[in-house]
């Protein structure tokens, strides 16, 4: 059954049990609802507008255009936040100072909260960033939902008795923030990530690469890709992609992925990207899920091979560009489709251990190169660069903060900018 048929409307039919404006708050548990079930794509006026129990066009004139609607929407969940965090803003304004640990534990559970009762609205807020990257319209709306932290991490770090001197943190929580929010929604049931979130959190407020030992963080970062698959939904493996024709395509939709996530897989634009007939297309391949398989095996050998000559070289892993953009959209995808959460926890785990040996090989000898503060860093790297695709933050200031720490290598931060 497709989102909002348990209240069928017919195209021409105009007859609906509602014809006042809808309340904020149930258009809003109607648009989450939706959103969670199809992703920004199914955010239309038709299935919201028999989900609430409206006719199309009754429902069209009260809310206007889905621009219009998708705006509101932004609003909305923005100020349901500002909500959320007002307890927390008006303690900490309440204090002069701050002691570190009280700072690391308010952090922590700013995010616990945002993936409890906040849960629709973080994934609303994820789906949004990805779509700015190529919709520049929803820019100045997430600009001012993101902003909408930005106060309390300001705050925080105005009045934390200690913080590293030499990263912005409210750039570094902004960024670190959003990456958490997408793997959150698909991981954030197991100990092991909750772990890395809390020994992230603590070791950007002390400074990375300070030497301070952690609990051995390999065993927690092992367990995250070992747990059972979700409700006996089988795991996904990646396939090597042996045959030219399969190569060619998973080619085309790995950047389709890469370019504006999984939603944007479907036969008409593979066809249209590859200059063939739709049908040919879905001869070969049937299902939208058999093209997004093919993609993603195409994004894993290229993850796994761009990782491996990195070892080699003074270039950086793939988590500057493509696997940021990859790990993103897969844990999105991922939020709605179980059998692809292997996959997507193997990502980020992969991410931070892949960066690990580079790290070791090519950073300075005498650099105390922990586990944590690597998962740490790759967080904020991937989410300012998440937020300076979406047009929020331009990512080189804090990038160049960040590999300030391991020493002056100005020829890597082309990479990230």
């Amino acid at each position: 059954m497709a989102v909002g048929d348990e209240n069928p409307i017919a195209p021409d039919d105009d007859c609906g049990r509602q014809d006042g404006r809808p309340q904020d708050a149930d258009l809003l548990a109607a648009a989450l609802a939706i959103m969670a079930e199809e992703g920004l794509g199914g955010l239309t006026l038709r299935p919201l507008a028999r989900r609430l129990g409206y006719p199309i066009a009754t429902f069209a004139r009260q809310v206007g255009s889905k621009d219009e609607l998708l705006d509101h929407l932004i609003a909305l969940a923005a100020r349901a936040d500002r909500d959320d965090l007002e307890p927390w803003l008006q303690l900490v304004q309440s204090m002069e100072t701050l002691p570190l640990e009280a700072v690391i534990e308010i952090t922590e559970e700013v995010l616990r909260m945002r993936c409890g009762a906040g849960r629709s609205r973080s994934h609303f807020k994820c789906e949004v960033v990805q779509a700015a990257a190529t919709n520049p319209r929803l820019r100045p709306a997430i600009a001012e939902w993101i902003a909408v932290d930005r106060q309390l991490w300001q705050s925080m770090a105005d009045r934390a008795e200690e913080k590293p001197q030499t990263l912005d943190m409210v750039a570094a929580l902004e960024a670190f923030a959003v990456d958490d929010a997408a793997r959150a929604l698909i991981i954030d049931e197991f100990d092991a990530y909750r772990w890395m979130r809390r020994e992230g959190i603590r070791r950007l407020w002390h400074g990375l690469f300070t030497g301070k030992p952690s609990v051995p963080s390999v065993l927690y970062m092992r367990a995250l890709s070992d747990q059972p698959s979700p409700n006996g939904v089988p795991f996904w493996s990646a396939k090597t992609l042996t045959t030219t024709r399969d190569q060619n395509f998973g080619a085309i939709i790995a950047d389709l992925i890469l370019d504006i996530g999984t939603d944007s897989v479907t036969h008409r634009e593979v066809a249209r990207r590859a200059g063939m007939p739709h049908s040919s297309v879905a001869y070969h391949y049937p299902m939208q899920d058999d093209l997004v398989e093919l993609g993603m095996n195409a994004i894993v050998e290229m993850v796994r091979s761009e990782s491996l000559a990195a070892m080699n070289s003074k270039e950086l892993p793939l988590i500057a560009g493509q696997l940021a953009y990859a790990s993103f959209a897969i844990a999105l995808a991922a939020a709605r489709r179980p059998n692809l959460r292997p996959i997507a926890r193997e990502m980020r785990r992969r991410r931070g251990e892949n960066l690990m040996p580079w790290l070791q090989q090519n950073a300075p000898a005498d650099l105390p190169v922990e586990v944590a503060d690597v998962q740490a860093m790759s967080s904020v790297l991937v989410g300012a660069i998440l937020l300076s695709r979406a047009g929020v933050n331009d990512s080189g200031p804090i990038t160049t903060q960040l590999f300030a720490q391991l020493g002056d290598w100005p020829d890597l931060l082309v990479r990230f900018r």
